[in-house]
Parts: C-alpha cells; structure tokens; sequence
C-alpha cells in the first residue's frame, strides 16, 4: 500500500481512503471464477488482511475515546465501497446494490467489530462471523450464490 500521510487528511477523509485502498487492491486480486458468496467473502477477507497493520489505530477511532469519525460521514463512505463489492461479487450495475450496500452495511459492521477484537491466529471468528452475515444477506436481500 502507498505512504499515507496521517496528518495531512481529516480522520474520515483517512477512513474513508483506507478502506477505499484496501478495497481496490482486493477487487483486483480477487478470482471471479467462484460463486458470488465466495468471492464476497474473498474480497472482504482480503480487505481486513490489508487492514491488519491499522487494527489499532482502528480499535481507538471504533472505541470513540477521542470522537473521531463522524457516522454520517463514515456511512456515506463506507456504502459507496461496500457498492463496489457487492456490485462486483453479485455481477450487478452498482445502482441497482444501492439497497443491498445499506443492508450489507449493517452485516459489515457486526464482523468489523468481531475483526477487531480477534485475537486468533488465522481470523476464524471473523471468517465464521463473515460467512453468517453473508448468509443473512442472501436471504435478506433474495440473492443465492
């Protein structure tokens, strides 16, 4: 990933580009020959491997010690690369994931929480909170894999 300047950018401006970052890279190295379940999964998981190096600055803007992240700001944000997974896993225009994104969101968030207090070696409890909420998804949002 390129050097960041922290001090440079506002604190959502630097959420919002690193998960766009994380989110770009893991698109492309993702395999589209996989059905849409899986490579959503892939992707995301991708992304919080990306993510592993700024869990901790991640943990203390998610704790809300030093009220960094404005949530209308970090939702906005966050939908729009949220879109861009969905869009490309479920083989969609982005316009039409704009409902999904928003249910996908919610889903997202629960298993960013169980990311960050992981403490396993291989992510198990992200990757078995992933899977449900995929499963949730789906059925949710009337998608099959």
């Amino acid at each position: 990933m390129e050097d960041y300047n922290v001090f440079t950018k506002h604190k959502d401006d630097f959420i919002h580009d690193l998960f766009m970052l994380t989110t770009e890279s893991s698109l492309r190295d993702t395999s589209t020959q996989q059905t849409s379940r899986a490579i959503c999964f892939e992707v995301l998981m991708r992304r919080f491997d990306r993510l592993k190096p700024y869990r901790s600055l991640l943990q203390e803007v998610s704790s809300g010690k030093q009220g960094l992240v404005n949530p209308f700001v970090f939702f906005n944000q966050a939908r729009s690369c949220e879109t861009k997974v969905l869009s490309f896993a479920y083989r969609q225009p982005p316009q039409q994931m704009l409902f999904s994104a928003i249910v996908f969101l919610g889903f997202f968030s629960s298993c960013f929480r169980v990311w960050l207090d992981d403490s396993s070696t291989d992510d198990s409890q992200t990757m078995a909170a992933l899977d449900r909420s995929l499963e949730r998804y789906e059925s949710i949002c009337h998608y099959s894999s």
